[in-house]
């Protein structure tokens, strides 16, 4: 009984890492999901639930600023989830019309802060990000294109881990990440989830 159990652990770890991807990659290969892309500029709310983050929000903001996206179809709403940095304060020196800043004194938690801002937000399209990821400045037009076809719903980006120095992480977690990333990109292409 117990080569049984051990045979049929075994075969379920092999078809987590090696038969599940084989079929994904079968499946996305012969019956992919077309999906229509269209050039658009609907508003867009950008989300940010932020905790202690008085190091890095500006920069996360002048990134946010900063992308290729008109002004006037852009905001940005950010929550100091009970900061006990500066977080809040600096925030507060942000006099561009297109941030909105929230500051809840208690520490609620990012989903809490999240389901108050996210009703808030005026854009057709909500992108919800973390302080810690930068933004290329076309990623708000590709989040835009997406959205043409209107069986989508969701749309993700890719995450690219990168050193201090901003090289691409070859080694260690970026395998994991590379295979991660393939999985994602396979379901995406038989409607299984976004990528």
């Amino acid at each position: 009984m117990l080569s049984v159990l051990f045979w049929v652990s075994i075969s379920l770890v092999a078809y987590t890492f090696i038969g599940y991807p084989l079929a994904l990659a079968l499946w996305g290969t012969l019956r992919p999901r077309r999906w229509q892309q269209q050039a658009s500029e609907p508003a867009i709310s950008v989300v940010i639930s932020a905790y202690n983050e008085a190091q890095s929000i500006l920069t996360k903001i002048q990134n946010l600023l900063a992308l290729d996206y008109p002004g006037d179809r852009i905001e940005i709403l950010v929550g100091s989830d009970g900061s006990t940095d500066s977080t809040a304060e600096k925030l507060l020196t942000i006099s561009d019309n297109r941030v909105r800043v929230f500051n809840f004194p208690q520490r609620r938690g990012k989903p809490a802060v999240l389901n108050t801002l996210v009703p808030k937000a005026k854009g057709d399209i909500v992108v919800l990000a973390d302080v810690r990821q930068r933004f290329e400045s076309e990623v708000l037009r590709a989040f835009a294109r997406s959205f043409a076809d209107p069986q989508i719903g969701a749309v993700s980006g890719e995450v690219v881990l990168t050193t201090e120095s901003g090289t691409a992480v070859s080694e260690g977690a970026g395998l994991y990440w590379r295979y991660e990333t393939f999985i994602r990109s396979r379901e995406c292409m038989i409607d299984s989830t976004m990528q």
